[in-house]
């Protein structure tokens, strides 16, 4: 598999999002929160997690790299999930 460069990335995982949430790219920015701006529910979110899983050749272990698992992620109190740090979440997992 290809070297994945950092830009790369971004790009795709913003293009999954839009696709999954059937929103027009440019309304995918680094600051967009998935369960609060876009309404996501921990089967969106497992359902990216393995769409960007295949896609990379990775593996996302929730608990480890979220914190928490994806359920106790969407209910907490204030869920904080940005396209940001799910980005950044696969570059560490990239580099």
């Amino acid at each position: 598999m290809p070297e994945v460069q950092p830009a790369d990335i971004s790009e795709k995982i913003k293009e999954f999002i839009a696709e999954c949430f059937e929103i027009p790219l440019s309304e995918v920015q680094d600051n967009t929160n998935l369960i609060y701006d876009l309404g996501a529910d921990s089967l969106d979110v497992t359902e990216l997690i393995l769409k960007i899983e295949d896609e990379f050749g990775i593996e996302i272990d929730e608990d480890n790299d979220f914190g928490q698992s994806t359920q106790e992620l969407v209910s907490m109190p204030a869920p904080d999930l940005t396209v940001g740090q799910l980005i950044q979440i696969i570059e560490a997992k990239k580099a």
